[in-house]
C-alpha cells in the first residue's frame, strides 16, 4: 500500500521531477519525462511482484519431480543505495524501492550532480507515509560513497556506477571491510 502511494506521489510530481532531472543532468525533456514514467512503472511492478509471490516466499520451478525448491527473501537491515548521476530518477527509485519492499532501511546517496532530484524522491516517500528514519538522504561525492562502503553499519548495498568502483566495493564488502 505504501509503495502504491509512493508511485502515486511520483506520478503527481512527474513534471517537476522531470524538470529537476533536465536541470541537473542535462537530459532532454522527453527523456527525463520517460525516466520518471519508467520509475513509476518500476515501483508498481516491484510492489505487484511482492504481492504475487506471497511476500517473502515464492516457489521456483522444479528440476526434478522429487525436489521442492523455493526462494525465501529476507530483510538484511540497513541498505546503502549509491545512485548514479545519469539516471537519477529511475535507478534511484528502483534501488530504493527494492530495498524498502524487501524490508530494509536505506541510506540513500544520490549522484553528486542530482541532489535536488534525490531530495524530491525522498519527499515523495515521506508524503506517501514512509516512517521517519526509514530512508536517510545523504549528499556527497565519491568520497562519501567510499565512506559508506567502509562503514560497518551497512548490511548491503545497491550501486550503479563504474566497473572499477563496483568491483572495489565488492572486494571490500566480501572481505568484511
Amino acid at each position: 500500500v505504501l509503495m502504491r502511494r509512493f508511485a502515486d506521489e511520483i506520478e503527481r510530481d512527474k513534471f517537476d521531477l522531470a524538470i529537476a532531472c533536465v536541470y541537473e543532468v542535462g537530459k532532454s525533456r522527453m527523456e527525463a519525462l520517460g525516466e520518471v514514467e519508467e520509475a513509476i512503472d518500476l515501483i508498481r511492478y516491484y510492489g505487484q511482484q511482492m504481492e504475487d509471490n506471497n511476500g517473502f516466499e515464492r516457489a521456483l520451478e522444479r528440476a526434478f519431480a522429487n525436489e521442492e525448491t523455493s526462494d525465501v527473501l529476507r530483510p538484511l537491515g540497513v541498505f546503502g543505495v549509491i545512485a548514479p548521476f545519469n539516471f537519477p530518477v529511475a535507478l534511484s527509485i528502483s534501488m530504493v524501492s527494492c530495498a524498502l519492499i524487501a524490508g530494509n532501511t536505506v541510506v540513500y546517496k544520490p549522484g553528486d550532480q542530482s541532489g535536488l532530484t534525490g531530495a524530491m524522491i525522498v519527499q515523495a516517500l515521506e508524503r506517501a507515509g514512509l516512517p521517519a528514519g526509514t530512508v536517510n538522504l545523504v549528499f556527497g561525492d565519491g568520497k562519501l560513497g567510499a565512506a559508506m562502503v567502509d562503514h560497518p553499519g551497512f548490511d548491503g548495498f545497491a550501486f550503479t556506477g563504474s566497473n572499477r568502483v563496483g568491483m572495489g566495493m565488492l572486494r571490500k564488502v566480501a572481505a568484511g571491510r
